[in-house]
């Protein structure tokens, strides 16, 4: 027996759905990294931390890590503005999987900034691998984990400073 025509519709329609919150969800995860950057380049401690679960986390390897919304933003106050006099955040290359109302992620992320000991002009770059939930509707960070790749002076060649770590 062959289907209906209006259940076909019907499936079809659901299959649309499905495809155009799988899209909004995608977008929905891009617009969060770009707050992140937008955030901390803006030195916006608050709202970088509201957009973190409230037991969300952060590893930022060298440069230290936090737990919870409160300490995550007391880090970025504190230690990394005392880091860093100036850095701008630029991420590609992203790799989104979402699992319903989970979602993983990696990220390149290339920064020039300033050291605010040796006030250097510096590179950086590495990878973030990140997992998110969505709350309330809104997609939060769950784990951001820095793994740095390269961090040189500008004064250096960064070929002379790349890690050849396989991660």
């Amino acid at each position: 027996m062959r289907p209906r025509k209006n259940q076909r519709s019907y499936q079809k329609i659901l299959e649309l759905e499905s495809r155009i919150k799988n899209l909004e969800d995608l977008r929905d995860i891009q617009e969060l990294k770009t707050r992140y950057c937008y955030y901390i380049d803006n030195r916006q401690w608050a709202l970088l931390a509201g957009i973190f679960s409230e037991k969300g986390t952060i590893d930022c390897g060298e440069f230290g890590k936090a737990n919870g919304r409160e300490e995550i933003q007391k880090f970025f106050s504190v230690k990394i503005s005392d880091l860093f006099s100036f850095f701008i955040h630029m991420v590609h290359n992203p790799l989104i999987e979402l699992h319903g109302d989970t979602a993983s992620g990696t990220w390149y992320w290339t920064e020039p900034s300033v050291y605010r000991a040796d006030g250097l002009a510096r590179f950086i770059q590495g990878r973030y691998d990140e997992s998110y939930v969505k709350e309330g509707g809104n997609w939060k960070f769950k784990s951001v984990v820095l793994s740095l790749r390269i961090n040189t002076p500008f004064d250096f060649s960064w070929d002379r400073k790349i890690s050849n770590k396989d991660s």
